[in-house]
Formats: C-alpha cells, structure tokens, sequence
C-alpha cells in the first residue's frame, strides 16, 4: 500500500526496502546550537544519503527541483535526490524502486530503495509527466499528465505503448488497482469544467468512463 499526500506543489511516497509502506513524518528539527553537519551542507549543493537509509523505511517528498528523503517513522532528513524540474508525480515498485516524474527533459527517473544514482530514464513522447504508477500485477510503468493519453512501459522493456482516452481532454493522474487496472483522472472534453474519470481494464486497449455520484475535482488524489 502506498500513500500520497499533496500539500500545493509538494507529494510524498513511502517506501521499505523491497514492500511499498504508508506513513506520515514528524516535523524536521535542527541540531542543537545551529551546528551545519556535512550533510546539510552536501545536501545544498549535490544528491547524497546516509549508508544507512538504503536498510530503513523511507519516506520520500518531491519538491519541484529535489526530492527529500526521510526516515520512517523518525522524520530524519536522510537523503536528498537532485537536478529535477517540476518534480510533481511519485511511484514505487514491489521491489522499493522509486520512480520520480520530470518536466524537462520529460519523462520519469528511476531510483533504487535509498539510492542516488539513477537506474534509467523513461521518455514520455505526447504526455507532460505529472503522474507516474506501477501495476502491481505486471510492473508495468503508466505515465500520464498534459494531454488525453497514458504512456505505458511494459517492464523489462524500453520502448512504451500509448492508450488514448478520446473522452479526455486534460489528464492529471493514473493509478492501479490490485488487480492491474488502471485508472484516469482528468479534464472531460467540451465545454464547463467538467471531470473525466476512466478505466482501463487490465489486457484491454481502451478506456471506459466511470459516472460517479458526486463531482470529483481533478486537482485531488486517486488511491
């Protein structure tokens, strides 16, 4: 299970070192006397972690240009991951992998469980990266954000599948259910402000719209 919280520009991921986790942290405190340790000083200027976070439970906060990495359930800052632009989506595979949406260049980051050495690049072609998940069922990589289409890549593989939503015309998020369904959130297309919430049923190549009983903003979250 994994949780995402968004306070304005700012998402969160919990992570262990091979099972995705949920938490919340405690709020950072400095060291006593205003002392800088060497690692807030590299956290100014470069990525870097503690040796030890790579065993902890990690919670991980993107923050636009770095994502921060705390202890879990402590709230210790260990680890800052940077050089990112509009850092804003977040997802973790069974294995701890962290996955990280980047504007420019566009596409997703991939991290190991308490790593700052980047894994591989996904490279979205159609979709602006605001929202990145992981199937549970096949660990296969969505990718959606700015347009009516989810990138998806099939693991193991470096070239992606595209699935358009007609009835979409501005998607946010995309998120798996247990069983490798894959779900979208985002702007109906016509006139108003209208929300389009889609299915795409697991082994299927298109998209079904789901009514829901009360207005859903798309500025929320999808769990």
């Amino acid at each position: 299970m994994t949780l995402r919280r968004r306070l304005g520009a700012v998402c969160a991921f919990a992570t262990v070192p091979f099972l995705a986790g949920c938490g919340s942290f405690a709020p950072i405190t400095q060291p006593a006397g205003g002392f800088t340790s060497d690692a807030q000083i590299a956290s100014r200027t470069r990525s870097w972690v503690l040796p030890e976070a790579k065993s902890e439970d990690l919670l991980y906060v993107s923050d636009y240009y770095s994502v921060l990495m705390f202890s879990y359930p402590k709230g210790e800052l260990v680890g800052t991951l940077k050089n990112f632009y509009s850092a804003a989506g977040e997802c973790v595979d069974s294995e701890g992998n962290v996955f990280v949406s980047n504007w420019r260049p566009r596409g997703v980051y991939e991290y190991a469980h308490g790593g700052t050495k980047r894994l591989a690049f996904f490279r979205t072609t159609k979709v602006g990266p605001l929202s990145c998940a992981i199937s549970p069922t096949t660990g296969d990589l969505a990718i959606c954000g700015s347009s009516n289409a989810v990138e998806i890549y099939k693991a193991g593989q470096q070239n992606d599948v595209m699935f358009k939503d007609e009835r979409m015309q501005y998607g946010t998020l995309a998120r798996y259910d247990n069983n490798g369904d894959l779900f979208f959130l985002g702007m109906r297309v016509g006139r108003g402000q209208k929300q389009q919430l889609s299915e795409l049923k697991a082994g299927s190549s298109h998209f079904t719209s789901i009514r829901a009983d009360s207005k859903v903003y798309v500025e929320g979250g999808l769990q």
